[in-house]
């Protein structure tokens, strides 16, 4: 009975918002054109920002639940506005680097220094085929079951012809790069036997890649990385370490949390970033490891890098000092401490965070265990240590084209917490009839979030939203918390108070 009242409810739910359409790739049936017309209209009971900042309610605290889904939510927050004059609708669209801005950031983070194709990183050689088919051989003289051998054959040969075609060895110096976006598509084609395009081709085969690295020399290790892809929009980054080159094949926004686990070993600083890597490991500080400069002077060389490269639109939302886990090696992980500064969009004022979710297609083919076609939420990373920027992360570049609605009228906050406290239930109940939920939310922020255009995956449009953040456990049925998440539990778009599928994105 739960779960089909959960299903109903569900479905209750979506409808208001938007819905799925198995014949189209990204379907979005809510209505763009009336919430505009509503976000032009100043009807009565409505609020602009100006009108909202001096209704606001400064704490919300409630407690609720809703028994027939097993779901209890404690609330104890902050309600925060932006303190800014107003908010707009403005049209936004995926943008594509381009040569120029790429070539603006080599010059300031990369310089002279040679750079050479870094498909070493990504190309196996024959020496490590070799240990691979040795061990398969193995497996083939101890195996016994007709069908594990078939299996095992067949993967033996995969790996044998693989071996044929690879280099006795990979120099990166014989392959200097030139620091221009190239065609996936055009690489493979002029070299198919390159397991390095051959990778790049499967991710991304209609885009645009640079990926290059210098020699290593003097301890010092530069990758730099470069991206236009259709499916899952552009990046560029840039690592430097004394270490070894730090690979990042998909970015992902740094989670500043410790890893619970740090906490179990001694030996280990308690706020390591570990990016999800055995913490049982051997773990290292790298040689040197410290920072002395203060998070305002390792702000203030990330905002002159910003402004350099003219993205003076953006502005300091969180971060601070952490050590955080470097490419790890064959005897143990070493690990960095430095500042990671994260930058957001700010628009008038107002941060646009993207609390409201990425936006991909879950029927769209998944590789590597990555959803190929998504459309994340723009921000860039900065990191700073003793020697300046050690790391420069830009994920998802956003143009903004025009606004829509100057001063969008909002529905008040008082009928905001009424859809909340009325689906944020149905909406975070747990799929199994053993198992309750226990929310807790810790903080209430209205800014920009994106939403998509109807039957459009490039284009969409920066809207007022509430976030409500927070924590869910899900507790099996003896009282054991089984799964703990931090996160956006709810977003509710602030012109017509419909709730945002946070993958979706509407």
């Amino acid at each position: 009975m739960k779960k089909r009242f959960l299903t109903l409810c569900l479905a209750a739910c979506f409808l208001a918002g938007c819905e799925k359409n198995p014949e189209q790739p990204l379907v979005v049936h809510k209505d763009m054109d009336h919430m505009i017309q509503e976000a032009e209209t100043p009807d009565e009971g409505k609020q602009d920002l100006s009108a909202m900042l001096e209704a606001k309610p400064e704490h919300y605290r409630k407690d609720f639940a809703n028994d027939a889904v097993g779901v209890k939510v404690h609330v104890d927050a902050d309600v925060v506005l932006p303190d800014a004059e107003q908010f707009s609708v403005m049209r936004v669209r995926k943008m594509p680097l381009t040569q120029e801005f790429t070539d603006k950031v080599r010059n300031i983070l990369i310089g002279d220094t040679p750079m050479f194709e870094a498909r070493s990183l990504r190309q196996r050689i024959k020496a490590d085929y070799e240990e691979m088919i040795a061990y398969y051989r193995q497996q083939i003289a101890e195996e016994t079951d007709p069908q594990n051998l078939k299996a095992l054959n067949s993967d033996l040969a995969n790996l044998e012809e693989s071996y044929n075609n690879a280099p006795d060895t990979i120099r990166p110096e014989d392959y200097p790069s030139d620091g221009k976006l190239q065609s996936v598509r055009s690489l493979y084609e002029s070299e198919t036997a390159n397991e390095y395009y051959q990778w790049a081709m499967e991710f991304n085969p209609n885009g645009e890649r640079l990926y290059e690295m210098n020699l290593g020399e003097d301890d010092n290790h530069l990758l730099f990385t470069a991206e236009n892809n259709p499916d899952r929009g552009s990046s560029i980054s840039y690592n430097r370490s004394p270490i070894t080159w730090m690979r990042y094949d998909y970015l992902e926004k740094t989670i500043l949390e410790p890893d619970m686990d740090v906490k179990k070993h001694r030996n280990l600083p308690e706020n390591l970033l570990t990016h999800r890597y055995d913490v049982s490991a051997e773990w290292k500080p790298i040689p040197g490891d410290g920072v002395t400069i203060s998070e305002e002077e390792a702000k203030a060389e990330a905002e002159n890098l910003l402004g350099a490269l003219g993205l003076t639109d953006f502005a300091f939302y969180e971060g601070g000092l952490y050590p955080e886990m470097m490419q790890p090696e064959s005897d143990c992980i070493y690990y960095r401490t430095d500042y990671i500064l994260r930058y957001y969009r700010c628009y008038n004022g107002i941060f646009c965070t993207q609390s409201s979710g990425e936006k991909y297609e879950s029927e769209y083919e998944y590789q590597f265990g990555v959803a190929q076609r998504k459309w994340e939420g723009e921000y860039i990373e900065i990191r700073v240590d003793d020697t300046g920027i050690v790391g420069f992360h830009y994920v998802s570049p956003l143009e903004i084209n025009e606004t829509i609605v100057e001063n969008a009228s909002m529905k008040p906050f008082s009928e905001i917490k009424e859809t909340f406290e009325r689906m944020l239930p149905v909406t975070i109940a747990a799929d199994g009839e053993e198992i309750t939920v226990a929310a807790e939310i810790t903080d209430i922020i209205l800014d920009y979030s994106r939403i998509s255009e109807q039957d459009r995956f490039d284009t969409g449009l920066l809207v007022p939203v509430w976030s409500f953040i927070g924590t869910r456990n899900q507790i099996n049925n003896e009282g054991y918390t089984i799964l703990t998440e931090n996160t956006t539990l709810m977003s509710i778009n602030a012109i017509d108070g419909t709730i945002i599928d946070r993958g979706l994105g509407c």
